[in-house]
């Protein structure tokens, strides 16, 4: 629910992704014909262009950025320098309606924190049968013990993703006290 923009059953609701993150997803299949912006078997794909420029958009920026960067290291490190020229070739080209990444795909509708599915996985219920649990993925590991049932995921990126938009909210005790009553149950314990 969250990851669709939602509140779950406590309020809590995840601050939206930014154009940028959005714009830097994959491309999923269908949006290569609905954003206009060429596909596997397009001219553009097989002559590789920066971003979403055409072969002669692409020239341009390419001229734009060589004759900035030749001009401003005189003045300028040529760190600076690039940094500038690739500014003002952007700029020039997009005053032009060269469309750009961020422009043509940064509105698109994404599940927050869902790309590849791995944390998604990861924090999915597994399987019970016979009396035994099976993780859906090598990310989650249960260990139960008499006292409580103790559940680890070990997403390498879990920790940074859970800082700003924490899976479990702080107030997440009835949903633990659901969940282990749901697993005794389950596990037929009385």
């Amino acid at each position: 629910m969250k990851a669709n923009g939602g509140t779950d059953s406590l309020g809590t609701k995840w601050k939206p992704l930014s154009r940028a993150t959005i714009a830097a997803r994959p491309v999923r299949k269908g949006e290569v014909g609905r954003f206009g912006i060429g596909g596997r078997g397009s001219k553009a794909f097989k002559n590789r262009t920066r971003g979403l420029l055409t072969p002669e958009q692409d020239n341009l920026w390419k001229g734009i950025f060589a004759s900035t960067v030749k001009r401003l290291m005189v003045t300028l490190g040529e760190r600076e320098a690039k940094s500038k020229a690739a500014e003002t070739a952007w700029a020039i080209l997009k005053s032009k309606g060269a469309k750009t990444r961020l422009g043509t795909l940064g509105g698109r509708d994404v599940q927050i924190l869902v790309n590849t599915g791995r944390l998604l996985t990861s924090y999915s219920p597994g399987r019970v049968s016979g009396g035994s649990y099976t993780p859906p993925s090598g990310d989650q590991t249960v260990i139960f013990h008499d006292f409580g049932i103790r559940i680890t995921f070990s997403v390498p990126y879990g920790d940074a993703t859970e800082a700003t938009r924490p899976v479990l909210p702080p107030a997440a005790s009835s949903w633990v006290s659901d969940a282990f009553l749901a697993t005794m149950v389950e596990f037929g314990i009385k």
